[in-house]
């Protein structure tokens, strides 16, 4: 019937299983709540010794203080004593911190560990190195293996603008521009060092202003040139960067090899002096053939020196010797050479000058006829020689006798000795 309630019966089987869980279950809440029960005391009795192990810091603390009121004018020896007794005290608050896991954080070495330090300053220092800690502003602390706290630090640095005092003799200021110049360069050669710093490589360096120098190089805008002024920098900087590259043209070189400029060559001859010019211009040339040296020098195997008066045939051997230093013009060679300039040669007669340079310039050319050089020599066809009569080459050779004979002679001096 619908208005009957429903009944559930259970089997005897489930009725003393479901008795046996309500048991299980009542006794797990008995031993929930012991448990609870001891935590709560364990957690009293824990405070409790905190704040005990606390009170004796405080203690400490409060004897000290009651001490220093006591005695308003203390002896030098208990002022000695303060720092011990708070040192005492500390070391009694970190072993009460220490028991609960909580433990303080060391710095190993010079240097932050940024794991466990924070950088907060940073003060100049240049007798120390670069980030080197100099002060421990706040102590860090770690609960078990996590950082709670760093270590807050101050670190040191570097001031640029002492390093080189403001007053310094030149001598150091260009050494230390030279370290500066060529750090790094040793290690590799000069065919690498020549294209990678186009600063060395370009001659063109010497059309800049100072400004534009001083710019352009920030080694020496760091650095304090008060002592020099800008001209001198430029030079002394240049020829520090310079050193040991072979990059000056071979018209610096001759300028700059007094060997070649200043040698003295007024006590030799002409043939000495013609020998000399020749074995400077033709180093390295020792290893070609005659038969090599000839062919690429067409004005000894073409020039026709018959046709020339005694400086003309000096001023061809001149350029003949020079071949190979194109960079200087015949005027510079011949200025920069006084010896040949200057050198007497109205001692000798012109048939004597003629045969003796024509022997040194014409050597080893007997093989080859009129013919074949006056073909090879480009230059020699393409110059105008007809344009001199005998007439005017009987009146220069008259000259230079004219010359001679108008110098004395002496026993020392004579042509004859001279010849």
């Amino acid at each position: 019937m619908p208005n009957q309630p429903l009944e559930f019966k259970l089997s005897n089987e489930k009725r003393e299983r479901l008795f046996v869980d309500i048991g299980k279950m009542l006794k797990e809440k008995v031993l929930l709540q012991q448990a609870l029960r001891e935590q709560k005391e364990q957690a009293s009795s824990f405070s409790e010794d905190i704040f005990l192990e606390l009170l004796e810091v405080v203690d400490a603390l409060q004897f000290l203080l009651d001490y220093m009121a006591e005695n308003p004018n203390p002896s030098p020896e208990l002022i000695s004593n303060i720092p011990n007794s708070l040192a005492a005290v500390q070391k009694k608050f970190l072993s009460v911190l220490a028991k609960r896991q909580l433990h303080q954080l060391e710095i190993a070495g010079t240097k932050p560990d940024f794991s466990i330090c924070k950088v907060i300053d940073c003060e100049v220092r240049n007798d120390l190195e670069e980030s080197t800690i100099t002060k421990v502003v706040r102590r860090g602390f770690r609960f078990g293996d996590k950082v709670i706290r760093p270590i807050e630090v101050i670190t040191s640095k570097k001031d640029l603008a002492a390093e080189i005092p403001s007053e310094v003799p030149p001598e150091a200021i260009i050494q230390k521009t030279s370290e500066i110049a060529n750090q790094n360069v040793l290690v590799v050669s000069p065919e690498e060092v020549i294209p990678n710093t186009p600063e060395i490589a370009n001659q063109d360096l010497l059309v800049v202003s100072p400004a534009e120098f001083i710019t352009d190089n920030t080694e020496i805008n760091n650095a304090n040139f008060s002592a020099l002024s800008p001209e001198e920098i430029i030079p002394d900087t240049l020829e520090i960067a310079n050193q040991n590259l072979t990059v000056v043209s071979d018209q610096e070189v001759i300028q700059n090899n007094p060997e070649i400029n200043n040698e003295d060559l007024t006590e030799l001859s002409p043939e000495e002096i013609i020998q000399e010019i020749t074995e400077i211009a033709n180093q390295d040339l020792s290893v070609l053939s005659d038969e090599e040296v000839i062919p690429d020098n067409p004005e000894i195997n073409n020039e026709s020196l018959s046709e020339l008066s005694a400086e003309e045939i000096i001023q061809d051997t001149t350029e003949i010797a020079n071949q190979d230093l194109a960079v200087v013009s015949d005027q510079e060679v011949i200025q920069d050479n006084s010896e040949i300039n200057n050198e007497n040669l109205s001692e000798l007669s012109p048939e004597e000058i003629i045969q003796e340079i024509t022997e040194i310039a014409n050597q080893d050319l007997s093989v080859l006829s009129d013919e074949e050089v006056i073909q090879d020599n480009t230059e020699t066809n393409n110059e105008n020689l007809s344009e001199l009569s005998n007439q005017e080459i009987i009146q220069e050779i008259t000259e230079i006798e004219e010359i001679a004979q108008a110098m004395p002679e002496t026993e020392e001096d004579s042509p004859a000795n001279n010849a």
